[in-house]
């Protein structure tokens, strides 16, 4: 594979990337602290979604190895998945668009909740189908495109365009309550269709320039297919490692920009510093991770981010309660170990994992099997993570913090009404009708859910245990050496 090649095949990750990580990022928040949906109805939502990505990522894996068209096996779902994905993804974003409002004051509630939980289940799901529907085949084509001596390279290109992807949502996500609520909600819409083009673009090139082999036809049942991943102990292990990982940082990531705005509170100054830290960090530690990789063993440097991330993740509870900013920043810092390493090595060792089953077996082009089942695990272990965010948010206590005035104006443009009430005369009418707070009040107060402090000790539990269970898995294989055996 030419490094002209390399290039266009990591850079087509980039727009999928940004949309779901902008997805990951803020679609609990959004409907949680921006149009007052339930945690828990969030929660149910957005697990139901990766249940719908658990499928589409291990169906059209496993059916793409099938495919034979003129175009290719990989390339027709590319050509569907990337408009499907992104017409869903500026639906999600975009509710009030339609009418669908919710507000909700001090346990007053304005608007249908059921209606909009209805419209969140759709495109979560609808988002999250398409999203499988292409990436599963587009990263079992990494193992038809390229050798085991290659594959570092391309997931370093891949990763590449990754932390780009992760750089401008970071950006985007951590500036969002302060750039778009108020009158920032007003110019969303333009902003993620704007996001979607850049998505459809991003995958044209690849499609156009890569070839891969039409000549070999692949038979297989699907049942046996499953049994095929079954019998590949150290694979299953693997999945159930991940699965563990997959549920804290789930959780961390539909916490982070409720930690930072409701706990560190955080201005748009702060957010942006965060952005950066984030970024430069991932990248910083993705050359130490894969130095590490090489001087030692994947799964050395694997292990030792996730150690670190461990270590660091429950002092969410420490932080939250001195609210030292300096320490707010060095957290989201340390946290990044893990965040880099969750993205780095998964790509490499999925391709990995497909090639000694074909070396050891002879059964040819099992990429999109493989890579569709560990869809299908990790989603199935990341459903019920979201419904416990929702849980962590919804049934823990709540605490008082400060109400500004933009989330009064992000009121006005969702529901079209310009006379809104001032915040004294709210409260004052909230005063009268509850009981419960001083007609002075001012700003308003709002009620913050002290998940966003326990979060961190929370997640600790499943980093342990998947720690445990990583201990007994093997991702480094001698796939060269075994090559040649067979060739000689």
């Amino acid at each position: 594979m030419e490094k002209k090649e390399k290039i266009i095949y990591g850079s087509g990750r980039f727009g999928s990337s940004l949309l779901l990580d902008l997805v990951s990022f803020l679609t609990f928040y959004l409907y949680f602290e921006i149009f007052n949906l339930a945690p828990i109805l969030s929660g149910i939502a957005t697990g139901l979604g990766k249940f719908t990505i658990a499928f589409s990522g291990f169906f059209f894996g496993y059916i793409s190895d099938k495919t034979n068209t003129k175009f290719g096996r990989r390339k027709p779902y590319i050509l569907i998945g990337a408009p499907a994905l992104a017409i869903s993804f500026i639906l999600l974003f975009i509710p009030h668009i339609f009418g669908l409002n919710l507000i909700k004051i001090l346990g007053i509630s304005i608007g249908n909740e059921i209606r909009l939980f209805i419209y969140l289940l759709i495109f979560v799901c609808t988002f999250n189908f398409f999203y499988g529907f292409l990436l599963s085949p587009y990263q079992a084509w990494m193992r038809e495109l390229t050798l085991e001596s290659e594959r570092i390279e391309v997931s370093a290109y891949q990763n590449f365009f990754n932390v780009l992807a992760v750089g401008v949502s970071a950006i985007f996500a951590f500036s969002f309550p302060e750039a778009l609520t108020g009158e920032g909600m007003s110019i969303l819409p333009i902003i993620v269709i704007i996001f979607g083009l850049i998505e459809i673009c991003g995958y044209v090139t690849p499609l156009i320039k890569l070839k891969e082999d039409l000549s070999v036809k692949i038979e297989r049942n699907l049942i046996e297919g499953l049994k095929v991943t079954w019998r590949n102990k150290n694979f299953m292990t693997w999945q159930l490692a991940q699965g563990c990982f997959a549920i804290v940082f789930t959780i961390v990531i539909n916490s982070a920009l409720g930690f930072m705005e409701n706990v560190l509170l955080f201005g748009m100054i702060q957010y942006i510093i965060a952005a950066l830290i984030l970024f430069i960090a991932v990248i910083i530690l993705w050359t130490i991770w894969g130095y590490l990789s090489k001087k030692k063993s994947k799964h050395y440097a694997l292990q030792s981010a996730l150690i670190i991330f461990t270590i660091f993740i429950p002092f969410s509870l420490v932080i939250g309660i001195v609210k030292i900013e300096i320490l707010g920043f060095i957290y989201i810092g340390l946290i990044a170990a893990g965040i880099s390493s969750w993205y780095l090595f998964p790509y490499v060792v999925m391709a990995d994992f497909a090639e000694e089953d074909e070396l050891i077996t002879g059964d040819l082009h099992k990429a999109g099997l493989y890579w569709g089942v560990k869809e299908l695990y990790l989603n199935i272990f990341q459903a019920p993570a979201m419904i416990l965010s929702g849980l962590i948010f919804g049934l823990l206590p709540y605490l008082p913090i400060t109400f500004t005035e933009s989330n009064r104006i992000t009121w006005i443009i969702i529901l079209g009404i310009q006379d809104l009430p001032g915040s004294n005369q709210i409260i004052v009418w909230l005063g009268l009708l509850l009981g419960k707070f001083p007609f002075s009040f001012d700003p308003i107060p709002k009620l913050v859910s002290s998940g966003y402090l326990w979060f961190g000790p929370i997640t600790v539990i499943f980093m342990v245990l998947g720690l445990l269970v990583f201990r007994n898995v093997k991702i480094d294989f001698n796939l060269e050496e075994r090559r040649k055996e067979i060739n000689e």
